[in-house]
């Protein structure tokens, strides 16, 4: 199965405190070849910008170290960037309809790009899910595991 994948899904690859069954066995599945993951070209810079703020703001989560590695893993995965023809007007003209928080910008691009693609899109990202009314049937919401912090 085709599908795509945000950042807030891959960070669950690497976040201890972000695991999840669902998240781990995905991954098992893309490096067992069984699921092709597709995501736009932001999403190591997403990641990136993740775990820079965890750095920062909760080093207790994850040091320095531990990010490079992940970071060098992120770039080995067999992850597909795609960037269809259209993908960034529809985007825009999406998250203009829908109203969204301008914090979801990057968000609209991933189900821009499954819609274009006809795919599902997988999320761990609860606050851009629920934002999506209505809800589109492609979106999965892998929910954390880890306490709200009100972020």
């Amino acid at each position: 199965m085709r599908l795509v994948v945000d950042a807030s899904i891959v960070l669950r690859w690497f976040l201890e405190d972000e695991r999840t069954t669902e998240a781990d066995d995905l991954l098992d599945s893309i490096l067992a070849g069984q699921n092709e993951a597709l995501a736009p070209p932001h999403l190591r810079a997403e990641c990136f910008s993740a775990m820079t703020r965890i750095i920062l703001q909760e080093p207790h989560r994850l040091s320095l170290a531990a990010a490079q590695e992940h970071l060098a893993t992120l770039a080995a995965l067999p992850l597909r960037i795609a960037e269809p023809a259209g993908l960034y007007d529809r985007s825009l003209a999406e998250f203009v309809s829908r109203r969204l928080h301008p914090s979801m910008a990057y968000d609209i691009v991933y189900l821009t790009l499954a819609e274009l693609l006809d795919l599902p899109l997988w999320t761990g990202d609860a606050r851009f899910y629920y934002a999506l009314r209505p809800l589109p049937s492609r979106v999965t919401l892998i929910p954390s595991t880890r306490a709200p912090t009100g972020l």
